[in-house]
């Protein structure tokens, strides 16, 4: 009985061993990728009110600076969160394991904005205080240029479609017609109107709240004032309206976040596949200068509403890890390991998030969708704390949401807009084509009747010679005939 007792005992601490040798434990783990999205620093109004209903403080603001364009406090916020991000992100105890180095290396990290001054002048703003320069000594005050990569806002169908996506628009422009968000505005109207007569706008309904009232008023009170005696607790019930609209424009239930979002996050799928595949990915971070719309589509794309709108500089992101006990050496460091031949499922991801504070360290969080899916697939056979997921589950999620390039053009309508325009110039070449050919009868036929013209014309030169000389031979016979006589 002792004997038997005391196996049970043994068997009993084993499998307590073995089942915490299976939890998760975050310390014990290294980022190995790191892909972030940043919304833009302060700016000056896209949507600006009449100056006869501004103040002094907004000509002192705004300058010589046109709509949408950075400003110097933008400048700041995107200068103190690349440090703050930088302190989070690195590790001093061993910098050997830091993710970005001090010194850009372009097969280290690469960037993304959109073609826009605001996100371009964050995006070096940020970089600018990561990268000091050290290496850069030609250079004046020890600056080092990092390139940033964008396209023309019309063509970005990555980080803002809404410019390319007829669709996006359609649906942005049917929040009016949405029930349960127009009771809503209908709670709110009376202060609403109130406040638009106040500065000289007209707010019609949730589809122009952000224009006629809290794109203006945001981008003064952000400086510390508001216009012709707005007073705080109506710009509050602007601001509440505002983050109400966009809960509904990017729910998961809606689809204008699936179209906003599909094409970013295959792209963020494809760079952690690359980490599998190649045998040396491209880079070792991805960050990208976008918008406040990005990271609601994002996070939509995440499985998550968003309940309010991400402040200044915000970033959204995830970091994928791999246990700090197995051998790697981060990239800037020659002969770097490869991932090509690894299990996916050894590696774990990491979802964060980071607000405008200087002080403020980046949380995890999780999404109830992807908590639900990983549920579906028989859980991960283990405890994981918030905010993480095995790396493989998470792909299989992401592939739930993503789309390929013909069905975002399918939704958005461009693929209708291409079959129009090919009708339209198959038209056009077919009566191109059409005109060619009956020129070329024309010609043809042309040419024929001109060969035809000149036999005749011969023929009837060769008859008139026959009959002129049968008539001179005559004449001739007529002359002699009397001599003879």
């Amino acid at each position: 009985m002792i004997h038997f007792n005391l196996f049970f005992i043994f068997v009993f601490i084993i499998s307590i061993q073995f089942s915490l040798s299976l939890q998760f434990d975050p310390t014990n783990y290294i980022p190995i990728y790191a892909s972030y999205v940043f919304r833009h620093g302060d700016r000056t109004a896209l949507w600006p009110l009449d100056p006869a209903y501004e103040t002094d403080e907004w000509d002192n603001m705004v300058g010589n600076r046109s709509t949408g364009q950075l400003t110097q406090m933008g400048l700041q916020q995107a200068y103190s969160k690349g440090k703050t991000f930088y302190n989070n992100l690195s590790n001093q105890d061993d910098t050997s394991l830091n993710l970005l180095p001090t010194s850009y290396n372009f097969s280290t990290v690469q960037f993304r904005a959109t073609g826009v001054d605001r996100t371009l002048m964050t995006g070096y703003g940020i970089l600018a205080s990561i990268f000091d320069g050290n290496d850069s000594a030609a250079i004046p005050n020890n600056s080092q240029p990092v390139p940033i990569h964008a396209v023309l806002k019309t063509d970005d169908s990555l980080l803002r479609p809404y410019d390319m996506c007829q669709k996006l628009e359609d649906l942005h422009n049917s929040l009016d017609d949405i029930p349960d968000l127009w009771a809503e505005y209908e709670q709110r109207k009376d202060i609403l109107d109130e406040i638009s007569d106040k500065i000289g706008t007209d707010c019609t309904g949730p589809s122009t709240v952000q224009s006629a009232l809290y794109d203006p008023l945001t981008c003064d009170h952000s400086h510390g004032y508001l216009p012709m005696d707005v007073t705080e607790d109506e710009y509050s019930q602007v601001v509440d309206m505002f983050n109400i609209v966009e809960s509904y424009e990017f729910s998961t239930a809606s689809p204008y976040y699936q179209l906003y979002s599909c094409n970013f996050l295959q792209e963020l799928y494809s760079h952690i596949e690359t980490l599998f595949v190649d045998e040396a990915p491209t880079a070792d971070a991805h960050f990208y200068f976008a918008h406040d719309s990005t990271l609601m589509a994002f996070r939509a794309g995440l499985g998550i509403t968003p309940e309010k709108v991400p402040e200044y500089v915000a970033h959204l992101g995830y970091e994928v890890l791999r246990q700090s006990t197995t051998p790697f050496r981060p990239s800037w460091v020659t002969d770097r390991v490869s991932m090509k031949g690894t299990n996916m499922a050894d590696f774990y991801i990491r979802l964060v998030f980071g607000d405008n504070s200087d002080s403020y360290d980046g949380i995890t969080f999780s999404s109830p969708f992807i908590d639900e899916y990983v549920k579906s697939l028989g859980g991960a056979g283990e405890t994981l704390p918030e905010g993480y997921y095995r790396l493989d589950h998470f792909m299989q999620y992401i592939e739930t949401q993503v789309w390929d390039e013909d069905k975002f053009n399918e939704q958005c309508g461009n693929l209708e807009d291409n079959e129009g325009m090919k009708w339209y110039w198959g038209f056009i070449i077919g009566i191109a084509i059409a005109g060619v050919v009956i020129s070329a009868g024309f010609f043809i036929r042309h040419c024929i009747e001109q060969k035809k013209y000149a036999k005749m014309d011969n023929y009837f030169k060769l008859s008139r010679g026959s009959v002129d000389g049968i008539m001179h031979d005559q004449s001739a016979h007529e002359d002699i005939s009397p001599l003879v006589e």
